[in-house]
């Protein structure tokens, strides 16, 4: 984690390093959604109230061509004791090869996560999530 007051861009910063393929992820918090301050620390949006959710990446595949393989995915699980709402606690961005939080994503079709529960957050289109389902449901 880079803080707010230590990131090029002034905003906290998760970087992610990917073990199989050795590329490195950026994913940037909005500080607009923590409402106050840019700190990070709330999301209940009175400005000081600590966020009560913990979110770690779990798990990363990241995709190879050929049959009975996915496109990039990776699962975000919430280990804390509150929610993750979309529209009220902080956005989540991915950025899959530039390591420039200008380049980010959102991450979008997300609307809750639940403690103790995971998301898994496919990288591409409507086929990928379709490929990823036929390939990983049965396991």
């Amino acid at each position: 984690m880079i803080p707010a007051d230590q990131s090029p861009n002034g905003q906290p910063l998760l970087i992610v390093t990917h073990e199989v393929s050795s590329t490195l992820s950026v994913i940037a918090i909005d500080p607009a959604g923590l409402g106050g301050g840019g700190d990070n620390g709330g999301g209940g949006g009175d400005g000081g109230t600590p966020a009560n959710f913990d979110l770690q990446i779990t798990e990363i595949w990241s995709g190879q061509a050929g049959t009975d393989v996915t496109a990039d995915w990776f699962e975000i699980t919430n280990n804390g004791t509150e929610a993750w709402i979309s529209g009220t606690s902080p956005n989540l961005f991915y950025d899959d090869e530039s390591a420039s939080t200008a380049d980010a994503d959102l991450i979008q079709g997300i609307a809750e996560i639940a403690p103790g529960e995971s998301v898994i957050v496919v990288v591409g289109n409507g086929a990928d999530v379709t490929e990823f389902q036929s390939v990983w449901s049965p396991v």
